[in-house]
């Protein structure tokens, strides 16, 4: 669904009326298109609210949407932990189970390293790990590992904090945007705002730190 940017707040409002949920003034006309200047404003509003928040007197260029390159590079960084962790914890899992068999007297403890039901558990553990990794890194530092790396950080585009619940969400829709071969990512490619599509739900922006 669309968002329209009240140009007196900034608050992203869904197309369903003509005036502001949080101020009461006029929006514009029905189903109004996310303009750059709207969004312009958006940054420039979040920006100086986390300034505020943050009692820093950072120059006016502190914040700008991130680049593509940038972006990409997070992801790849990403990408990458989440498979070395989960490489780790196969290997450790099948260590563990070749040593109880061998325990137990079993010969056949070379077909536990790789086992289907080694896999299984390895890969249900790393998508916990890095779901919580990536959400206390997001709430605790302000983006997932790799937009740390990057030097990338999160903010909704409102300038509101965000809580842990809508932390949550926005990780778990990120697992959706990775479906079909990380569809929701490349959405951001084409967004002028690099936006992907858990950003364009959760109303969230990536920035330069």
């Amino acid at each position: 669904m669309k968002r329209v940017a009240c140009p007196h707040c900034g608050f992203l409002n869904f197309s369903l009326g003509a005036a502001c949920a949080r101020c009461d003034r006029p929006v514009g006309r029905y189903g109004d298109a996310y303009t750059q200047d709207a969004t312009e404003r958006l940054v420039l509003r979040a920006r100086a609210l986390l300034n505020v928040q943050a009692h820093a007197d950072v120059s006016e260029d502190a914040y700008v949407i991130s680049d593509m390159k940038r972006m990409g590079f997070a992801w790849a960084v990403n990408v990458v932990l989440a498979v070395s962790l989960g490489l780790a914890i196969v290997l450790l899992d099948g260590m563990i189970v070749m040593t109880l068999r061998k325990m137990a007297g079993h010969a056949e403890v070379l077909d536990a390293m790789f086992s289907a039901a080694s896999v299984y558990r390895a890969w249900l553990l790393t998508s916990v790990m890095v779901f919580a990794i990536s959400v206390w890194c997001e709430i605790k530092l302000g983006g997932n590992p790799g937009d740390l790396v990057m030097h990338l950080r999160v903010i909704r585009a409102s300038g509101e904090e965000m809580p842990l619940k809508s932390w949550c969400v926005r990780a778990v829709l990120g697992w959706f945007s990775a479906l079909f071969l990380g569809a929701g990512y490349y959405m951001a490619i084409l967004d002028p705002l690099h936006r992907t599509f858990h950003d364009r739900i959760m109303g969230t922006l990536v920035v330069k730190r």
